[in-house]
């Protein structure tokens, strides 16, 4: 098989090939719906057939989407192929070693809307990828996975509606489903967010998200109960990812300010509730949600919340460009060895924390975020009379 050509990372995404069916922008690739259905949907059919567990976790479809992408953008920066006819000659053995025939697979792959082409395409893609990272992984002398989260973490990785819905839990992609069963995420609205719906997740990202209508729950900025001080806190409880935990601390350096000038979490963020957006220049969802920002900060920041942006990775001068020329009047800090969004389990962007008074994570939005769904996020957070 012939792997396509990789894009180079640094290609533009035009921003009106992006519409509402996209999962991802992987290295300037974009990843539509109808490439995780049929991955969703292959699955839950071998799985039927084969006698063996189907895949329930989203995020891990997620992941498995973009991992195999960037495995093979890395297959093909090589010239890595498979022989012609390996998928039929491997499929035709995987089949009679349970005593199927082709004919029951696309019978099975017909009833759930997948075409045999379809099939033959992402099983010969499955193939590829999978021989390529083993081969790699093989002469590092590392475990595939290990090779996987190597790719990940030097890709640029965008956030479509369709990743946001499902990360959000906004959409459930059940692989025994009728194609077109799910909701749409251009149908989504704020009031479509599930109460106490965490979403699932995979060793490398946060272990729980919470979604708008738990924060209605969360405790007050002005509660009557004597204040804590994040120090004694700390004393108490470890930090991590999940909500209800203090967030991971950090220093860094502050955009536009001399060189040895770090601002912390703990020593100047604290004591009011803060919005941190993890973002990148480069990332089109990134720049859809910045005029949203810098609107909502207009508005919140005399209210006490703070907002603080952490761009991700690039050259301080190219930051410095987009901030004046999106007129973005909160702190932004730079995480140029990505230390911190390591700490925050970002794998993709943009990627939004919300903290309380106490430095607790009350809230976390992967993807972008819209003008009211950020309404419903910050107003739990403003201090009550």
């Amino acid at each position: 098989m012939e792997a396509s050509a990789a894009p180079s990372p640094d290609a533009p995404v035009v921003d009106d090939a992006l519409g509402e069916d996209v999962v991802a922008v992987v290295n300037g690739q974009v990843l539509r719906r109808d490439q995780l259905q049929v991955m969703v949907q292959v699955d839950g059919v071998m799985a039927a057939l084969l006698g063996t567990p189907a895949e329930t976790v989203q995020s891990r479809w997620l992941d498995r989407l973009i991992h195999g992408e960037l495995v093979a953008q890395a297959a093909a920066a090589v010239g890595f192929r498979l022989p012609a006819d390996d998928a039929e000659a491997r499929l035709t053995s995987l089949l009679a070693q349970r005593g199927l025939e082709h004919q029951a697979l696309s019978d099975a792959l017909a009833d759930v809307g997948v075409t045999w082409d379809a099939f033959l395409a992402y099983f010969q893609r499955l193939l590829l990828t999978d021989a390529f990272a083993r081969e790699q992984a093989a002469a590092l002398g590392i475990p595939v996975g290990d090779y996987l989260a190597n790719l990940r973490q030097q890709a640029r990785v965008s956030y479509g509606p369709i990743a946001t819905a499902l990360l959000n839990g906004q959409m459930d992609l059940a692989p025994t489903s009728a194609p077109g069963d799910e909701m749409d995420p251009a149908e989504a609205t704020a009031d479509d967010v599930p109460v106490d719906q965490a979403t699932a997740a995979t060793p490398a990202t946060p272990e729980a998200a919470t979604d708008v209508n738990t924060l209605a729950d969360a405790p007050s900025p002005s509660s009557d109960a004597p204040a804590e001080s994040a120090g004694e806190a700390l004393v108490k409880e470890p930090r991590g990812t999940a909500v209800g935990q203090y967030a991971p601390s950090f220093s860094l350096p502050l955009l536009g300010a001399e060189a040895d000038t770090l601002l912390s979490l703990d020593d100047n963020f604290s004591g009011q509730p803060l919005l941190l957006s993890f973002w990148t220049t480069w990332c089109p969802y990134c720049r859809r949600q910045t005029p949203v920002l810098v609107e909502a900060y207009g508005r919140y920041a005399a209210a006490g919340i703070q907002f603080v942006g952490i761009n991700v990775g690039e050259d301080p001068a190219l930051v410095a460009r987009y901030v004046e020329e999106a007129n973005m009047p909160y702190p932004v800090l730079l995480d140029r060895q990505q230390q911190v969004a390591h700490a925050y389990g970002v794998r993709g962007f943009p990627t939004t924390y919300f903290l309380d008074t106490q430095g607790r994570i009350v809230a976390r939005h992967i993807g972008v975020l819209s003008p009211e769904l950020l309404e419903r996020y910050l107003q739990p957070l403003l201090p009550t009379e």
